[in-house]
């Protein structure tokens, strides 16, 4: 059951980006927090390829605001994770939270090239390959829900 998490949220989160013109009418749901977010953030604007200096950047976050995660990514790849509500921003909402045990993360996958292996699968150095938001928050939750 946990693995299943793990393949179906990125899903889920893809495809909530196809349908979001239609969930928007009935995001107003109590415990989530709706913010103005001009000028900020969004996950929901990530797009594979981009740097990952230019997002981390763009969000106001370093290196030393990533906290420790054993999760696993693709060979070839690296992975930071963050829990700060500046990257844990989906469409407007505020994804940050937590339940007693896990703590709301947002996991950005990206390229890092051997330099004496080369490329495995077509990875460049920095680029943007995925990124997952693991949500264990009952409020963050009921907003990735599908009736």
């Amino acid at each position: 059951m946990k693995n299943l998490k793990y393949v179906l949220l990125p899903i889920i989160c893809m495809g909530f980006t196809s349908c979001n013109q239609q969930e928007k009418k009935n995001s107003e749901s109590p415990g989530i927090q709706k913010e103005s977010l001009s000028g900020s953030f969004d996950s929901a604007s990530l797009t594979v390829g981009q740097n990952i200096n230019d997002i981390l950047k763009s969000a106001g976050v370093t290196v030393k605001d990533t906290v420790l995660t054993d999760e696993v990514t693709l060979i070839g790849n690296e992975r930071m994770a963050f829990s700060s509500g500046k990257l844990l921003q989906y469409n407007g909402i505020s994804l940050a939270g937590k339940n007693n045990k896990n703590t709301n993360k947002v996991l950005l996958h990206y390229g890092k090239v051997d330099q004496e292996i080369g490329p495995l699968a077509h990875e460049k150095n920095d680029e943007l390959g995925m990124y997952q938001i693991d949500i264990y928050s009952e409020p963050e939750k009921k907003h990735f829900r599908i009736t």
